[in-house]
């Protein structure tokens, strides 16, 4: 067997059936090519490990944020959670989880790799990728209205990009903007704490 071996005594009391313990002793073998030794050394934070583990915890806030946005906006509904459905917002609801995961995972990389490897502030920068991605989520989300309904022979440009893309910014920017924080500052905790 290769690498170093370990002997090591331990003494096991064992019941008798008359009641009484007597003490064996038993020798337990330990190589330290087995995985168990690997697991307990601290490993070098590179750039990959460090963007990884951003990436990971960042997919995990923007599922809280996104909780958080749905638990919002059955709020809003009066607690019914149908709002969904009776609003007809699948499609939108849908492209904004889509992106909200993508700018996570690019944001993430991102993230890791400053709080790991360049050692900036971890609450800083978890609150700055937070933010940003509540309002680039945002301005994109309602592009996705705007060239359903928005376009409508009824409407100018002007009035539509207001309705779809203004007023929807506008509104998830404000009401969002203590949420994303907060998420973002448990975000760049969480990876400061996986060094």
């Amino acid at each position: 067997m290769a690498g170093k071996v370990l002997n090591i005594k331990v003494f096991i009391p064992f019941k008798l059936r008359s009641g009484l313990t007597k003490k064996y002793h038993a020798i337990c073998h330990y190589s330290y090519n087995l995985p168990l030794y690997n697991i307990s050394q601290k490993r070098k934070m590179t750039p990959e490990i460090a963007k990884n583990i951003g990436i990971k915890k960042a997919l995990q806030s923007a599922t809280i944020g996104i909780l958080i946005a749905f638990l919002f906006m059955m709020l809003l509904a009066g607690g019914n959670p149908q709002w969904m459905t009776e609003w007809n917002y699948w499609i939108n609801i849908i492209i904004g989880i889509g992106i909200f995961y993508g700018l996570a995972y690019w944001f993430g990389k991102n993230a890791g790799y400053e709080i790991l490897i360049k050692k900036k502030d971890s609450d800083k920068v978890g609150a700055k990728y937070g933010f940003l991605t509540l309002i680039i989520t945002a301005f994109l989300v309602g592009w996705t209205g705007f060239m359903q309904e928005g376009m409508e022979p009824y409407d100018t440009f002007w009035d539509s990009f207001e309705d779809y893309i203004f007023k929807p910014f506008f509104w998830i920017t404000v009401i969002g903007f203590l949420p994303a924080i907060l998420v973002g500052i448990l975000f760049g905790k969480w990876i400061k704490k996986n060094k």
